[in-house]
């Protein structure tokens, strides 16, 4: 395994989470409030496997692992990374504060146009250019010890199922949010 390929993984998976919320951002501006418990849904998975776990990977382990071996342009790229994690952290915030008890729709909605515009150029630059240098500039021993921190993570952040529990979740929210 290499040290970026766990993270890909969940790109895909925070990839889908951006589709339903731009589908739930349109049903806010046309007037209609998701159900509560779908809220409860999408915010869990932001705070949960979004930055806990994704983000928990990268800033526990990834990041250290790479500061220690890489050149100027990818430590500043790694502090760019984090500003956004930071930024995440501050929308997530805001969208659960919008949507509880009663949903204020222009928060929610402000709330997801800047996550979402965080996150796309945030996803694009790990992939394109940060995890092909950790994969290619990282030891396989160094590697092989990311992928123990990943799994920790996994079962000490997110806990057994949580993972599968997550996907479903996305599966049924998709069918309700995304169109084609």
């Amino acid at each position: 395994m290499s040290a970026s390929s766990d993270l890909h993984d969940e790109h895909v998976a925070v990839t889908k989470m951006i589709k339903i919320l731009e589908g739930m951002r349109a049903h806010l501006q046309e007037g209609n409030d998701p159900p509560a418990g779908d809220w409860a849904d999408v915010v869990e998975f932001l705070r949960v496997f979004v930055d806990r776990c994704h983000h928990g990977k990268e800033e526990q382990w990834l990041f250290p692992a790479l500061r220690e071996v890489a050149d100027a342009e990818t430590q500043r790229r790694i502090e760019r990374l984090l500003e956004d994690h930071n930024i995440g952290r501050v929308h997530v915030a805001a969208l659960a504060s919008a949507v509880e008890r009663r949903v204020d729709r222009p928060r929610a909605v402000e709330a997801i146009e800047g996550y979402v515009a965080m996150l796309r150029p945030h996803i694009i630059a790990e992939e394109t250019a940060l995890f092909p240098e950790a994969d290619r500039i990282l030891a396989k021993e160094t590697q092989q010890v990311l992928e123990r921190g990943y799994e920790r993570i996994e079962r000490d952040v997110i806990g057994p199922g949580r993972h599968e529990a997550f996907h479903a979740m996305l599966h049924g929210l998709t069918e309700r949010y995304v169109e084609g």
